[in-house]
């Protein structure tokens, strides 16, 4: 781990730990900006769930090293004691970039084995970012995030014209490398319709699987100049 990575992080040995170091780092922030308000180092919410509801809360939680050298399970819950609610599985080799939208208030995340754990209090309005170390035992650096610095992520509708739609699975399956996290396969809904999100800037093919087998392929490219740009596809071969 480079030393400018070390210095990001701060130890969670405890589940209190976080919290507490979260805003130690915000106090000596604000000390150092001859008294600048705490609003004025977070960043600026700009997306809406509803007209009359809150802006959401979110974790942009990556690792370092960003790419995993063993397979790395991940998961989140509700404060110290609460069930947990996300289970994330990724493969060794993968480019750990996740941005998961929760609800504010304290959650629990959980790495390599459970043997690591950290407490977030996520604010209300605001993305939160977290860097998990792989290396140096149960570290994490938790503060505001860079929007700026979370890259764009598009999706893909695909219409699915053979039924019985219940018997397939739509799935993407990542060209680059490093390749980024995969959404889980999906089946297409009462209406035929499948969709994969979020899926990060870069090349793809688009599967749709019966039973393991594989109907039709379709490769694809998402652009990180489009936020939440759509890619549209259509399987409608006929299996056998």
């Amino acid at each position: 781990m480079t030393e400018a990575r070390r210095d990001r992080l701060k130890r969670s040995s405890t589940p209190g730990w976080a919290p507490a170091a979260a805003l130690l780092v915000l106090a000596t922030l604000l000390a150092g900006c001859g008294g600048a308000s705490l609003d004025a180092l977070l960043p600026v919410p700009t997306e809406t769930a509803h007209e009359n509801m809150p802006l959401y809360a979110a974790m942009w939680i990556t690792t370092d090293p960003v790419v995993t050298r063993q397979d790395l399970r991940i998961e989140m819950a509700d404060g110290a004691d609460g069930a947990t609610y996300r289970t994330i599985d990724l493969p060794a080799g993968t480019l750990v970039q996740l941005n998961e939208v929760v609800g504010s208030g304290s959650h629990r995340v959980t790495w390599l084995g459970g043997d690591c754990t950290t407490l977030i209090d996520l604010p209300p309005e605001r993305t939160t970012g977290v860097v998990l170390d792989l290396d140096a035992g149960c570290e994490a650096a938790i503060g505001p995030a860079d929007l700026a610095e979370i890259p764009r992520a598009g999706y893909v509708a695909a219409t699915v014209t053979v039924q019985p739609w219940p018997a397939f699975l739509v799935r993407a399956i990542a060209l680059d490398d490093p390749p980024p996290p995969l959404p889980d396969p999906v089946p297409p809904d009462e209406g035929g319709l499948a969709q994969l999100m979020p899926l990060w800037a870069g090349r793809y093919e688009i599967q749709l699987v019966r039973e393991g087998v594989v109907l039709e392929r379709k490769v694809i490219e998402i652009s990180g100049d489009d936020r939440a740009g759509a890619v549209e596809l259509t399987f409608d071969g006929i299996p056998d």
